[in-house]
């Protein structure tokens, strides 16, 4: 499950060494990286187990889980606008 959460906080250019990590677990928030990286294990382990019943509530949750601590304001919300990965699509008028 670490390995997957590490591997899929890559992807955002999140890199932390795994004594920062182990650090950050207990609740060390002093490396941003290592907290957002633990963050991402909570909800990768809160999707699998929550995976049976994909419910609003559950996805909340997830979500919850993963921006809680860094980002609260929006944490546990469902988004009201557009998201992007990447570069902006372009926009093409005929």
């Amino acid at each position: 499950m670490r390995t997957e959460a590490a591997a899929s906080s890559q992807i955002e250019n999140l890199t932390a060494s795994t004594r920062a990590i182990a650090m950050a677990r207990p609740g060390d928030t002093s490396r941003r990286n290592a907290t957002l990286i633990v963050a991402n294990t909570t909800a990768t382990s809160a999707g699998v187990e929550l995976a049976a019943e994909l419910a609003d509530e559950s996805v909340l949750s997830m979500h919850e889980a993963l921006l809680g601590h860094d980002e609260p304001d929006i944490a546990g919300r469902w988004r009201d606008q557009p998201v992007w990965i990447g570069s902006r699509p372009e926009r093409r008028w005929r």
